[in-house]
């Protein structure tokens, strides 16, 4: 929701509570606060695409797949494609079609995608989110 939210140019986020119904998060769901933690690094590492003037522009994979949601955003950190799976079940290898040739970096990931023919494919597990930075 953070991911479709800033996708949808939200220039804040809110969280109700990290210490509610008898839980604290750090203690009580370790996991989850690690989680919480990187998200926010991220986002924080990233604010400049998100404060940059405009929403973006919407982008579709080449086979027009409602569940993969794009967004082609530019800014002071160079020029990005933020993708979600919104499905909760589905899988989808989506394919999208650039302006560039070469390898781009998938934040975060550790890994590098090669750009042939001005296209690149990923996979997208249910809800996934990745962000993808241009050369």
């Amino acid at each position: 929701m953070t991911w479709l939210a800033l996708m949808d140019g939200a220039k804040g986020l809110l969280w109700y509570t990290y210490k509610g119904f008898g839980q604290y998060l750090p203690q009580d769901d370790p996991v989850l606060w690690k989680a919480q933690k990187q998200l926010l690094m991220q986002v924080k590492e990233l604010a400049p695409l998100f404060m940059a003037k405009g929403f973006g522009k919407d982008i579709q994979t080449v086979d027009k797949n409602d569940s993969i949601r794009a967004v082609l955003k530019t800014c002071s950190l160079g020029t990005f494609i933020l993708a979600a799976n919104l499905s909760k079940t589905s899988s989808f290898l989506a394919e999208f079609k650039v302006k560039t040739n070469g390898k781009i970096q998938v934040y975060h990931e550790d890994r590098e995608i090669a750009v042939t023919d001005d296209s690149f494919s990923d996979r997208f597990e249910p809800l996934a989110v990745h962000i993808y930075k241009l050369p």
